[in-house]
């Protein structure tokens, strides 16, 4: 685990540089086990993307109580990286777009080069 200072997140840009230069070592199984106080790690969840493609429950230790799936939300975010910076996307008619400002009001512009 990796101490922190209260209250600092992490913008998508360091945490994608933490993730592409990461120690393997770095990486964990399952959230280690006991107290946790201004602390962050890395889980590899690759095991849980396998049992969800065959049609299985993801299987997650934890320890900080009941997670309620119908009042709790996940948000996922899908970026691309375009030079070093990271931009968010989302797909619209079947085409990969990003936000941007066009006349005073934000529209979706599909990518050039569609991934």
């Amino acid at each position: 685990m990796t101490q922190v200072g209260p209250l600092r997140f992490k913008t998508a840009e360091q945490l994608f540089a933490l993730m592409s230069d990461m120690d393997k070592a770095m990486v964990y199984d399952e959230v280690p086990r006991g107290p946790k106080e201004n602390v962050w790690f890395i889980v590899d969840n690759k095991t849980n993307v396998q049992r969800r493609e065959a049609g299985k429950k993801g299987v997650n230790w934890n320890d900080c109580g009941v997670w309620s799936s119908k009042d709790g939300r996940v948000l996922t975010t899908h970026y691309v990286r375009v030079g070093t910076s990271l931009s968010v996307v989302k797909m619209q008619d079947g085409k990969v777009c990003k936000r941007q400002v066009v006349n005073g009001k934000c529209v979706l512009v599909p990518l050039q080069e569609q991934p």
